[in-house]
């Protein structure tokens, strides 16, 4: 099982055990009801066992504000009990994609070479949302690499080969 953070709760919501929960992405259609996630704490106030806990979605609100509530968590105390954590989903739970389309998940682990000259840059460890562009993150031999993920710096992903191909900025020194 791969499993992927969609978002944290750091505080309750109500008194009918709801969490306000921050996604790391908008569109929340995967938070469905009946949807198995696992939890995980984010400090030591939370009760979770370090290795997580599978917990039911109930409902979630979409929005820029979401409500999440669980099935196994029925008021406010039992809420209070497991903030913070942060909630992760099987990857196999993810939609299907159209042809040419990925998650940036799955970039993850890709081989990074240098479109014109080929030249091995690194490796596609992590990446983050920074404003207008996820930051994709590049583990080279000596230090890392992070650019935007545009066009103008991933000309061609190829993921059935598990390689990435990037054109760095001029200033690129090597990784």
């Amino acid at each position: 099982m791969r499993l992927i953070e969609m978002g944290q709760a750091t505080r309750v919501h109500g008194l009918k055990g709801g969490f306000a929960f921050r996604p790391f992405n908008q569109d929340g259609t995967l938070l469905r009801p009946g949807t198995k996630v696992m939890l995980r704490p984010l400090g030591p106030a939370s009760c979770i066992p370090e290795q997580g806990q599978e917990y039911t979605i109930l409902s979630a609100s979409s929005g820029p504000k979401v409500v999440l509530y669980l099935q196994e968590v029925s008021d406010r105390s039992q809420s209070e009990k497991i903030i913070p954590f942060a909630l992760w989903l099987d990857r196999k739970a993810f939609p299907k994609e159209e042809e040419g389309e990925f998650y940036l998940e799955d970039l993850i682990g890709l081989e990074v070479f240098h479109y014109e000259s080929k030249i091995h840059i690194g490796k596609i460890e992590a990446f983050y949302e920074m404003g207008s562009a996820p930051v994709i993150v590049i583990r080279g031999e000596k230090n890392l690499l992070e650019l935007p993920f545009i066009d103008r710096f991933f000309p061609h992903i190829d993921l059935p080969t598990k390689q990435a191909f990037v054109l760095p900025p001029e200033e690129y020194v090597e990784v």
